[in-house]
Formats: C-alpha cells, structure tokens, sequence
C-alpha cells in the first residue's frame, strides 16, 4: 500500500514544513506594521491640516475684531473731539440739508 514512517520521520517533515510558514508570517506582519503606520502617518497629516486651518480661521477673526474695535474707537474719539470743538451745535435734518 505504501511505505511506512517512523515517528521520527513524521517530525521532521512537519517542522520543515513550519519554517517556511513562519518566514510567511513573519513577512506578512512587516507588511501589515507598514500599511499601519502609513495609515497613521496620513491621518495625522490630515488632523494637523484640520487644526492648522480651524486655528487660522478663528485667529482671522480675532484679529477682525480687534481692528473693527480699533477702527470704532478711532472714529468715537474723532467725533467726541469734533463735538467739543463745535459746542452743542443742532443737527441739521436730512431735508435742511438737501434744501428741500
């Protein structure tokens, strides 16, 4: 029918057989750890993008606001000094002064 094996043979053809599927293993998890860390590598890249950009936004707003308030400061001190210089002078009304 076919030929016999010893225990002893039986061994050795089942760890021949093991060294290669470690080597595969071992190769396919190298693999895996680099897949891995490009994934991670873009998600970070991507994450610092998303912040750098969500900062720069409300950064260009404070700064917005702080120039408007500069801006409406300026133009109240003008006007206080103008007041000043002209006393309690009336306005004119829209009609005086188109000369309606």
């Amino acid at each position: 029918m076919g030929n016999t094996q010893t225990k002893e043979e039986v061994v050795i053809a089942q760890t021949a057989g093991v060294g290669s599927n470690t080597a595969r293993t071992q190769q396919q998890q190298e693999t895996t750890n680099t897949i891995l860390v490009v994934i991670c590598t873009i998600l970070a890249i991507g994450l610092v993008i998303i912040l750098y950009k969500l900062y720069n936004r409300c950064h260009k707003k404070q700064i917005q606001r702080h120039i408007d308030d500069a801006t409406l400061k300026r133009y109240s001190s003008i006007l206080r000094r103008q007041q000043a210089c002209m006393g309690a002078v009336p306005q004119a009304s829209k009609a005086e002064v188109l000369n309606i």
